[in-house]
Formats: structure tokens, C-alpha cells, sequence
């Protein structure tokens, strides 16, 4: 057997990888004919704070739903102070929130019959991480999926013990997964992409740097990167009987409904709020990023509605209380 050592010639490294290229292309070659086109059957839905919706029905497998909560972030995204803080960033999603908090989130999605790595599960790539929850078209689980997602999005806790506590679980994962063929795959990226962003940022990162990582940075990569025009919520599966309240949840900032929605009210050309008629007090909840959270009791109801700082519209936000009479 012929060992070489040393690095290769750059050519040696081209020729290696048009070789690699050429023979991925072999089994199939398709025409710009044949290029796959974006399924008309998706319904996209813009939100005024950059985030896309996908939606997709099918029947096919019946009630279930698939959610994906994407991020356009990922370890090529990483300061090299930060190398790691993606992957550890994603464990600690699950780790305490506003709405979940730590030690919670597990218990409050088996009472709907889920599980964490079967029905929950998540994964961070060189370009993107990714939120996976498999559920039934219920209303109760589906408020619950979009309130985590929500609290994914803009209100992790992000505490030092759990920080502390993830790290540990982190490292671990990589300790177990660092094998031959771990090492092998890592040489591999090294060797086609040398010197590229891919290369100097494995997914895994740095375990000297993810030990020094403190609550305080992985804050600042969180708010620098999970922003809502990096975002898209892909939503695919039996979802005919549940979309209008599905499409009701959706919205910027707190999806506390309960149940149904209503029509909402307009901003004025003079500023001033008109409500829908009959409706009594109204309470500001509090302000979150660019909108404004009011409360609005309506025959007996209480209404959340979101108001852009400055914009021209509220967004219902749905039923959040009931109050007797």
C-alpha cells in the first residue's frame, strides 16, 4: 500500500475534485428542461417583518403536519471566537423560553402524545438551523407549536446554568461522534474546500473556544442572527380543517390564541386607533420590537392585536382571554 504524507499539489487537489464532480454528474444529467420547479400547490404568505410562510396541504400521511422553523444561519456564520455557538445555540432551544421554561418544554408536549427526538427534533448545518416538530391537526398542540416556535424565534431564556448545562451535552455529542469516520469526513471538507469558511467553521466547532462560550455572546450571536428576514416557517401535511385558525396564529411577535380570531381595526390618517364597534377598554400589554401589544375587551372578550411603530394597520392577533358576561 502507497502512503502519500504531505499536503498535495493545488493541482492534484483540481483534478480530484473534477473527477468528483464529473462522476456525481454521471448518473444523471438533466436539461434546463427538467429542472424542478417550485410547486404551485405551496402557498407563501409575506409577513410586514421580513418572514416567509410556506404552506402545503396533503393527506398523505393523514392528521399529521410537519413544522419547520428554518434559520439562515449556521456554523459559516460564526466568528472564529465563536465556533461552536450554532450548534449550542440550537440545544438551548430547548432549554427554557418565555412561554417553556427550563426543564418544561419536554412534559408540556407529552401531554399532546409527542416526544422529543420523535415528534421534536432539531439540526444545525454549515448554512442554515433547522426546527422539527411532527404534530396532530389539533388545536390545543397547534397553539403550543406555534408558541414555542414564536419563543424559538425572539424569546429564548438563554441562562447561564443552562448554558453551562448544554455545553457539557455538546461536547459529549462530539466526543461520541468523533470517530474514524467523523475525522475522515472532516479531512474530506478540508481537502475540497482548503482554506474556505466551510473548512475553518465545522459544524461541531471549536472545544476550547465552546468552553469559553458565556451566556452574554451566545445572546449577541442569537440576536444578531435569528431576525425574521432570515426566517421561513414551512408548514406541510392535513391541514385543510385547521387553516384559517393556522393562518390566524400566524403573526409577528406573541401567538397566545386560544381560539378564533377577529376582524381587526385600522389606524387613522390621524393617528388615531379605530376599533371595531362595541368594543370597551383597551390596555397596552407591551411593546415588542417594532409593534405594540394591546388588549382589546370586545362583548366579553379580550382581543390581542399587534400595532406596527408606526404603520397603518393592527394585526388581530387572536382570542387570548375569556371574561364572563
Amino acid at each position: 500500500m502507497v502512503e502519500i504524507r504531505g499536503k498535495l499539489p493545488q493541482i492534484t487537489r483540481l483534478a480530484v475534485l473534477a473527477i468528483f464532480l464529473l462522476t456525481a454528474g454521471c448518473a444523471h444529467s438533466p436539461s434546463p428542461n427538467t429542472l424542478l420547479k417550485f410547486d404551485p400547490e405551496v402557498e407563501k404568505i409575506q409577513l410586514k417583518n421580513g418572514m416567509e410562510v410556506w404552506l402545503r396541504s396533503t393527506k398523505t400521511p393523514k392528521n399529521e403536519v410537519h413544522f419547520l422553523l428554518r434559520f439562515e444561519v449556521g456554523s459559516v456564520h460564526e466568528r472564529y471566537s465563536e465556533s461552536g455557538v450554532a450548534h449550542l445555540l440550537e440545544h438551548l432551544a430547548f432549554n427554557g423560553s418565555k412561554h417553556f421554561l427550563k426543564g418544561t418544554l419536554d412534559n408540556q408536549f407529552k401531554r399532546h402524545g409527542l416526544s422529543l427526538g420523535t415528534h421534536q427534533n432539531a439540526s444545525t448545518g454549515y448554512f442554515d438551523t433547522t426546527y422539527k416538530l411532527i404534530i396532530p391537526p389539533k388545536k390545543a398542540v397547534l397553539r403550543d407549536t406555534m408558541l414555542f416556535f414564536s419563543d424559538i424565534a425572539q424569546n429564548l431564556t438563554l441562562s447561564p446554568s443552562a448554558v453551562e448545562q448544554e455545553k457539557s451535552v455538546v461536547l459529549a455529542e462530539t466526543t461520541t461522534r468523533s470517530g474514524l469516520g467523523e475525522r475522515t469526513a472532516k479531512r474530506q471538507i478540508e481537502f475540497l474546500f482548503p482554506g474556505s469558511r466551510i473548512a475553518k467553521r465545522p459544524i461541531d466547532g471549536n472545544e476550547r473556544i465552546i468552553r469559553k462560550l458565556d451566556a452574554a455572546s451566545i445572546k449577541a450571536f442569537y440576536r444578531r442572527w435569528y431576525r425574521p428576514d432570515r426566517t421561513k416557517l414551512i408548514i406541510v401535511g392535513d391541514i385543510d380543517n385547521i387553516r384559517p385558525y393556522l393562518v390566524g396564529l400566524i403573526s409577528i411577535g406573541r401567538t397566545e390564541a386560544d381560539e378564533g380570531f377577529a376582524a381587526g381595526g385600522q389606524i387613522s390618517p390621524t393617528g388615531k386607533l379605530q376599533l371595531p364597534a362595541g368594543a370597551t377598554n383597551v390596555a397596552v400589554a407591551g411593546r415588542f420590537g417594532a409593534y405594540l401589544s394591546l388588549q382589546v375587551y370586545l362583548k366579553g372578550t379580550v382581543y390581542g392585536y399587534l400595532l406596527p411603530i408606526p404603520g397603518d394597520n393592527i394585526r388581530v392577533m387572536g382570542v387570548i382571554d375569556r371574561k364572563p358576561g
